[in-house]
Formats: structure tokens, sequence, C-alpha cells
């Protein structure tokens, strides 16, 4: 299992990107990840409420209404040519009856983050996409826009 670790823009050049992390280890994988996916994930994190739900909100309160609980997120490493690397899987279920549903890591990200779902990653995967955090600083178009883990910590003070 790891856990969302930040959000982030690391470069002028990238999207927004869910930095995950094993918390066994300094592993740590960059998922892009959309501007609205990105700004909901961040929402949640501050407690911020918006006057009418955004998406992600709206199907995570849709979705326990009707007594279906999302059991875990999984990030898969795609081949090359599929196009940025990852796909998810949204693992739901409603008593006995379980659902796994190929779904954008973006959404999933922002559907763990809103309902706590576990968010899974295949070890070999992160052993074979990891970076480490000290990596993403000696890059030369590093901006200082690192948000923040998921206790609200920042992650590197001098980046704040």
């Amino acid at each position: 299992m790891v856990r969302l670790h930040a959000v982030a823009m690391p470069s002028l050049e990238l999207g927004p990107m869910a930095l995950l992390q094993d918390p066994r280890s300094e592993r740590r994988v960059l998922v892009n990840i959309g501007a609205f996916e990105a700004s909901s994930i961040i929402m949640h994190l501050e407690g911020i409420k918006p006057g009418r739900p955004l998406t992600h909100h709206l199907l995570a309160s849709i979705m326990r209404e009707q007594n279906l609980v999302i059991t875990s997120v999984e990030i898969h490493a795609d081949p090359p040519q599929t196009g940025d690397g990852f796909s998810a899987s949204l693992n739901y279920r409603k008593g006995l009856f379980k659902r796994s549903r190929n779904i954008r890591p973006s959404d999933a990200l922002a559907l763990a983050v809103e309902t706590d779902a576990p968010i899974y990653v295949n070890a070999r995967m992160l052993e074979a996409t990891a970076v480490l955090f000290d990596d993403l600083l000696d890059t030369p178009d590093s901006i200082p826009t690192w948000y923040c883990d998921t206790q609200h910590q920042p992650l590197h003070k001098e980046l704040l």
C-alpha cells in the first residue's frame, strides 16, 4: 500500500502530479493528474467544502447513499505505447457483490482521498518507476510548488 504524499507541479512543462510514497521505503512514484483532480484533492486535504459538490465529491456521496464502498484503488503501469504510463482500477463493493472498473489514475486518486480508500501500486512497478525526492529537487526547472502531505506537513521546508 502507498499513500498520497503530495500534490505537486515539479516543473513548468509538466502538469499537476500526485506523489505516491511507499511508507516502508523512500520509494516514490509520480503520477500525472488533471488540474481538476488536483484541485479536488487539495480542497479535501484543506477541508474546503465548495457550495456545490465537485464531480469527485458528488460521485463519492452517491456511492455512500447507495451503500457502495470503495475498497481500494490500484495504480498499474501501462506498456510504453499506450499513453502516460499509468492506468488504474477502482475496486468497490455492495454487500457481497464486488466490482472493479478501469478508471483514470487521477480520478481514482481523487476518489481514494475523498473516501479514505487504500491505494496500491504493484511492487515491481514501484521499484521500476520510483524516484527519490532529492532527485526531483536536482532538476534545473524545479519550482517550489509542492503542496503537502496528507498530514498537512510541509514536505521540504525550503520548498514552501
